[in-house]
């Protein structure tokens, strides 16, 4: 190899290196906490004018796509093509709601870029690092402002929650405890963190993935007994500090919050008053839906035709429930298309929990049984909340088929590899 040749290859490693590192700190910081930080950009968010940077230098490196990720996005181009249909049977229609159809677009250009981005090993390892650093910064930041309000204030500093991110960590720290690795008291003690962090947080949908994500990980780890025990030792250490705030008054408003969530107030009765309009409107136009993008932007026209109230600081709110909010706007043929896609993802689920089972690197294995219950999480999110088409979920979804495609170069590339 000539010296010109391995300067170039080398240049080339610390570029993806580097980039590893950066779509971390994307992912993490993906939503900003807009009571402190406001990006007035039209058409475009924090996290999409960080990944600008990382979609032009990748382009050129996507060489080839893998059998699943053809699946993938054909599911997902079914999705658009059934909303521009939607929108051609609509009875109200402007021109900017085909920005709604674009993100869909973007979806499938991210998980692309992420999954050519994370189809080696290093640069895997080098992503789960600044995930791990980034989500640790902020959660701690977190934990500070919501202790020195004495639980007043959120538990979250640079963004609106991370709830996610800090499930994913959690898993990768149960994980290297599970396996024995170097430094446990490091890993048990994030563990703890994020634990604490998804608490401070006050997101009731966070303690239920939190919930759904242990139920998943004892289902399908290895060592289930050795497991359990670690989980209830973390229990142990964890109750007395969370009996501690709670007798200190720190987390009345976490009690507040999981109250209204069992008697239906608060926030839970204007999600209810949304979710009640999506399924009316489901009823009254049951097979293409009202028009991709038309249950935010004409809210009040339907709310007036169907007799429906709700009050007006929530008017143009979407439906915060993935499923109805395609069932209003797609109907039932609308509903089929995201079936195919969530098919899609449960075999690539599937795919990653065979590689948990036979791979014989803990890293590997680690990060496939994480990303995998971080995956069906963002699904089951969509019946309660919003999950999939984020981009968190893009980047979850592509670090998976990175993971895949990595596992397939490694058997030798063949057709008859690790995804047949």
């Amino acid at each position: 190899m000539s010296l010109a040749r391995e300067v170039m290859i080398k240049k080339s490693f610390r570029l993806m290196i580097f980039l590893a590192y950066y779509l971390s700190f994307a992912f993490v910081f993906a939503v900003l906490n807009f009571n402190l930080i406001k990006i007035p950009i039209p058409f475009l968010n924090f996290f999409e004018l960080l990944v600008i940077p990382i979609l032009i230098v990748m382009f050129p490196f996507i060489k080839s796509i893998s059998k699943y990720e053809k699946v993938l996005y054909g599911s997902i181009f079914l999705i658009i093509l059934i909303r521009l249909i939607s929108i051609f049977f609509a009875e109200y229609f402007r021109l900017d709601q085909l920005i709604s159809v674009m993100r869909f677009f973007e979806y499938i250009f991210i998980i692309c870029i992420v999954s050519t981005l994370l189809r080696d090993a290093k640069t895997q390892g080098y992503f789960v690092k600044g995930v791990m650093v980034f989500t640790f910064l902020e959660t701690v930041m977190g934990i500070t402002v919501f202790l020195m309000s004495r639980g007043h204030f959120r538990g979250y500093f640079f963004t609106n929650g991370i709830y996610i991110q800090q499930i994913f960590v959690l898993l990768i720290a149960l994980g290297n405890i599970l396996y024995g690795q170097k430094y446990k008291y490091f890993w048990g003690f994030l563990s703890l963190i994020m634990f604490l962090g998804i608490i401070t947080a006050e997101i009731r949908i966070g303690y239920m993935d939190l919930l759904i994500a242990l139920f998943l990980y004892l289902i399908f780890a290895e060592y289930k007994t050795r497991l359990a025990k670690m989980l209830l030792l973390v229990l142990l250490v964890f109750l007395p500090l969370i009996s501690l705030l709670y007798f200190k008054g720190y987390l009345n408003v976490v009690e507040i919050r999981i109250t209204q969530a069992f008697k239906g107030e608060g926030t839970v009765l204007v999600r209810a008053a949304l979710w009640t309009l999506a399924w009316r409107l489901f009823l009254s136009h049951p097979f293409t839906g009202i028009g991709t993008g038309g249950f935010a932007r004409f809210q009040e026209q339907y709310l007036a035709s169907l007799g429906l109230t709700l009050p007006e600081e929530y008017i143009g709110l979407s439906t915060h429930n993935t499923v109805l909010g395609i069932l209003a706007e797609t109907g039932i043929i609308g509903f089929i298309a995201y079936l195919v896609y969530v098919f899609v993802v449960f075999k690539i689920f599937r795919l990653l929990i065979k590689l948990y089972y036979l791979e014989l690197n803990y890293d590997k294995k680690i990060y496939a049984i994480s990303v995998g219950i971080c995956l069906v999480i963002v699904i089951l999110m969509d019946w309660f909340a919003q999950g999939s088409f984020s981009q968190g979920a893009a980047v979850l979804l592509g670090f998976a088929l990175g993971i895949l495609k990595e596992k397939n170069r490694s058997l030798g590339g063949s057709k008859d590899g690790f995804e047949s």
